[in-house]
């Protein structure tokens, strides 16, 4: 019996002594630096009128999504993240400097940095910048960065990092369904202009292009009708976790694009050219409307089409006015 005690007892420590887990901790000297040496400041680009209770133009549709996607989030991306290597019980208040000849941002016409004074807290290990942009006076397509340096005391300053960070603006413009899909309930038709490379290779047209109508399928989604050929419509999703770079995919693994009847006049296989997303990155500009997809086709059971372009540009209803009408 004293023997079943001892190997119980041994087993119990040998659980205990598995359970202790070791971390690795810093005791050096507390260094503050910026987070990043790179960072990006979104410039935002919503639309006020639709966010404006007030306004005639106020859409409860987009305000919502606005709240849930982008508020916070912008917010957060707005501010410059600065960091210790190790909290201390008083306060460290420093300074922060825009170095003007490293920047192509103007102060006060561009942007404005509220305080250049920030504070970490006693017991804590970071701190925030707020950065302000004005949008009014920003263009989409301009490439806008400021550099900044840290001031702080001497001994504070950590060679290994440096006391500089870049901030670049990007553009950002919270998505509104309406403007990419239309709103068939409302009447509100809206187009795209699709370029593929399909057509490069199989078309006798001069013309790599079409223009298709576009569908709201709901919040996220857009179906576009007839992006290849007549009666076979495309339909993706978009996706806007990452607000700074908003992603852009196919809703299903497979889609029915085209038929080998119409592109190569005979009946391969089933006669279906099917599509699945190609291992190639997709990207998706919100500001400019515009993606760029790539897409492998093929026929079931029977051989690979090729791998295949198509870039997505929606259009203003002024826009595909013209065009359509042009076509017709």
């Amino acid at each position: 019996m004293k023997a079943k005690h001892t190997i119980v007892i041994l087993a119990f420590a040998s659980v205990l002594t598995a359970c202790q887990t070791k971390f690795t901790t810093y005791d050096g000297p507390a260094y503050i630096a910026f987070a990043d040496t790179l960072s990006y400041c979104p410039v935002n680009f919503a639309n006020q009128a639709k966010l404006d209770e007030t306004s005639a133009d106020y859409d409860p549709k987009y305000a919502a999504r606005y709240d849930r996607y982008y508020k916070d989030e912008l917010q957060r991306l707005s501010s410059v993240l600065i960091a210790t290597t190790t909290p201390v019980s008083y306060d460290r208040t420093f300074a922060v400097e825009v170095i003007s000849k490293e920047s192509n941002a103007v102060y006060g016409y561009h942007y404005r940095i509220p305080d250049h004074t920030v504070t970490i807290k006693a017991g804590q290990t970071t701190t925030a910048l707020p950065i302000e942009t004005y949008p009014a006076h920003i263009d989409m397509g301009d490439s806008l960065s400021i550099s900044l340096r840290l001031i702080s005391a001497e001994d504070q300053n950590w060679e290994l990092y440096g006391q500089k960070t870049r901030v670049q603006f990007k553009p950002v413009r919270p998505m509104d369904i309406t403007e990419l899909a239309g709103n068939k309930k409302e009447g509100r038709r809206r187009w795209c202009r699709v370029t593929s490379s399909f057509w490069l290779q199989f078309s006798s047209s001069i013309d790599y292009s079409r223009i298709c109508e576009c569908e709201q399928v709901n919040d996220s989604t857009i179906l576009i009708h007839d992006m290849i050929i007549d009666d076979y419509d495309y339909e993706i999703c978009i996706d806007e976790s990452d607000i700074l770079n908003p992603g852009i995919a196919m809703t299903d693994k497979e889609q029915i694009v085209a038929d080998t009847r119409i592109t190569f006049n005979y009946i391969y296989g089933d006669g279906l050219i099917r599509a699945y997303q190609a291992p190639v990155e997709w990207t998706l500009d919100l500001c400019n409307r515009e993606a760029d997809t790539y897409a492998v086709f093929f026929v079931k059971n029977f051989a690979t089409v090729g791998l295949y372009q198509n870039y997505i540009e929606w259009l203003t209803p002024e826009e595909a006015e013209d065009l359509v009408n042009d076509e017709e």
